[in-house]
């Protein structure tokens, strides 16, 4: 049980560093490959979106991924595992675009991020606008809608977070007031937000550092600064009671039980408890809900971090011949027994050497890596991810995810799902 021992790691051969004008530059050589990955990301996600226009960051990105000349259409939607390509997505907290490139291309990546920021939003259109539009419409019925329990996760999320909160329609990945957003919404939003003090540009991979801080500072250094506006203040989704929901999903082919909970934000107090958590629970062979004589066939736990605030979700699939009232019953009291009997060291070991597995993964990947930096960077500071996330879910103890689940999974606070397919509603009637 050596991992539970605190890391003492140094950190990894990476920079950080911030421009005059506030710009975040992230750099981590890295000469095993040769590929070289940039990213630049905008704190300029879901959260960010005023009230009525949901879907706004994620139109926005689609309108900035256009190339800057008609051949660079050939290199774009790569696939992140390809040898060179760029793609972009939109995350509740930030929106990002990125290049995975051959070690040459790096200065062409470089002024495609600037002019992306600088040139392209002066040749936009309300036409760029209404194309794109369906293009994300279409998105949306891809990632969501064709997927079994879909509007199940849609009544949960309304039903965890109030009418005015940008998470309610998460799930939704089409967008509840996409067709009403107009070029000036466009407009506004990237005015707003795309502004060097809310900018990081991280480069990884086979590259030399003296050349290419060069190249940031020629790119990048001489935007003029601009004050980030402050984050909207969110209303609050505390729960004050169990909200119990049915519903009949027409795609689902088997009945789904699904529990969600508000939980700590992304790297606070408990976070870590909760990850763990999701890995006891639906992960592990050793999993209290799926012992002897439990009623789940199958099971599924998740903590959806955001730095606005987290989503834990436990999805869980009956035995045949188990109703979802039993299921439910059977969960509730495994879920008490965690509070009664918390887990055992050798448990939190066996589920902080999964998460660090793929902590460690992450930062084999040029791309992920470099996602990585930034996403601790940006929220904790110039810290090793590795060495970071050892220290936080190696000081788990049985207490203190006693302590996490007492105060934040109450029976009392959240939200559940019964989800039925179509047959076996009407097999009821």
């Amino acid at each position: 049980m050596a991992i539970r021992a605190p890391s003492t790691d140094a950190k990894g051969a990476f920079q950080v560093k911030q421009l005059p004008n506030g710009v975040h530059v992230i750099l981590a050589p890295d000469h095993r490959y040769p590929q070289v990955a940039v990213i630049a990301r905008y704190y300029a996600g879901v959260r960010h979106e005023p009230p009525g226009k949901f879907g706004l960051a994620h139109l926005l990105e689609h309108v900035s991924f256009r190339p800057p000349r008609p051949e660079a259409i050939t290199t774009i939607n790569v696939a992140a595992d390809s040898s060179h390509g760029q793609n972009a997505s939109t995350h509740p907290d930030f929106t990002q675009y990125y290049h995975l490139e051959p070690p040459y291309r790096l200065r062409t990546a470089l002024w495609e991020e600037r002019w992306r920021l600088t040139a392209m939003p002066m040749r936009w259109s309300a036409s760029d606008v209404e194309w794109e539009r369906p293009i994300v419409r279409n998105e949306g019925r891809y990632r969501g809608e064709t997927h079994p329990h879909h509007t199940s996760k849609l009544k949960m999320f309304e039903a965890l977070f109030p009418a005015t909160h940008p998470f309610r329609g998460l799930v939704d990945a089409a967008g509840r007031d996409l067709a009403s957003l107009t070029f000036a919404d466009v407009k506004q939003f990237f005015e707003r937000w795309y502004v060097p003090s809310n900018t990081w540009i991280a480069v990884i991979g086979d590259f030399q550092e003296p050349a290419a801080s060069a190249m940031i500072d020629a790119y990048f250094g001489s935007l003029a600064a601009a004050a980030t506006p402050p984050v909207p203040a969110l209303p609050d989704p505390t729960l004050h009671a169990e909200t119990l929901i049915e519903n009949v999903d027409p795609l689902a082919p088997r009945p789904l039980l699904m529990m969600a909970w508000h939980t700590p934000a992304l790297f606070k107090p408990f976070d870590a408890e909760a990850d763990l958590l999701a890995v006891m629970l639906g992960q592990a062979r050793a999993s209290r809900l799926r012992g002897e004589g439990t009623k789940a066939a199958w099971v599924h736990a998740q903590q959806m971090s955001t730095s606005a605030g987290s989503v834990f979700t436990l999805e869980a699939e009956p035995l045949e011949g188990v109703s979802l009232e039993e299921l439910k019953q059977d969960i509730d009291a495994r879920l008490v027994g965690f509070k009664a009997v918390p887990p055992a060291d050798r448990d939190l070991d066996r589920a902080t050497r999964a998460l660090l597995r793929d902590t460690f993964e992450r930062m084999e990947g040029t791309l992920s890596s470099g996602q990585a930096l930034i996403d601790v960077a940006a929220n904790v500071g110039d810290v090793d991810p590795v060495s970071l996330q050892r220290s936080r879910y190696t000081a788990v103890t049985g207490a203190s995810m006693r302590k996490f689940i007492e105060t934040y999974l109450r029976l009392d606070q959240r939200v559940v799902v019964f989800s039925r397919p179509v047959t076996m509603a009407k097999a009821s009637q």
